[in-house]
């Protein structure tokens, strides 16, 4: 294990008078995730691709971003390795 406490996902909120936009992660390590613009009342969310079910599965989202993150926190100098596609 390579860490003892984690969060499930971040939201950040932006509230206007005339609509709000919201950015959420999906991911646990907000230091690594990206945060994606969700639109709550268009109903626009974007694509996050499989549901994780609490067991791994890379095919989710999730548990991609976790792999990375558990890489990173072992080996920052690895951090590299994500930045560019990030971007």
């Amino acid at each position: 294990m390579t860490r003892n406490s984690s969060t499930t996902g971040s939201l950040v909120a932006h509230l206007a008078a005339d609509s709000n936009t919201f950015w959420a992660t999906g991911t646990a390590g907000t230091c690594t995730g990206i945060f994606k613009p969700i639109w709550l009342a268009q109903e626009i969310l974007p694509e996050l691709g499989s549901i994780p079910k609490g067991i791994y599965n890379p095919e989710t989202l999730w548990w991609q971003h976790e792999k990375l993150h558990r890489s990173i926190l072992k080996d920052y100098s690895k951090v590299s390795l994500y930045q560019e596609n990030r971007n």
